[in-house]
């Protein structure tokens, strides 16, 4: 009869830790899960903060709309200059081949024109 007392006293205690580590694993549980929560939306809010700093949140068709610009103000400063070369040359004497470049000039220009539009 005592040893059925012993048995059951130690599963009563066995059970009672049982349920103390259960709470202990519960609790740490719910606070990893808490801070790995809080790690998620800090991480988000620096994806979005950079985002936005570095402008990667703009319409990409926006982006290649500019870079179109800056590539067609850049040929046309060069066709100003190639223009300025002919007109340099002209007034040195050749006259026939610097009307067909600026000819050639005018075309490339509506070329880039149409592009862009």
């Amino acid at each position: 009869m005592e040893l059925l007392k012993k048995c059951s006293d130690s599963r009563e205690k066995q059970r009672e830790d049982l349920l103390t580590q259960q709470s202990q694993l519960q609790e740490t549980s719910e606070e990893t899960q808490r801070r790995a929560a809080e790690e998620r939306d800090r991480f988000m809010e620096e994806i979005v903060s950079f985002n936005t700093e570095f402008n990667l949140l703009v319409d990409r068709r926006t982006v290649e709309e500019n870079r179109a610009r800056a590539e067609i103000e850049a040929m046309q400063k060069e066709e100003d200059s190639l223009n300025e070369d002919v007109d340099t040359q002209q007034e040195a004497g050749g006259s026939h081949k610097l009307s067909e470049s600026r000819e050639s000039n005018s075309q490339s220009e509506a070329i880039n024109r149409q592009c862009v539009s």
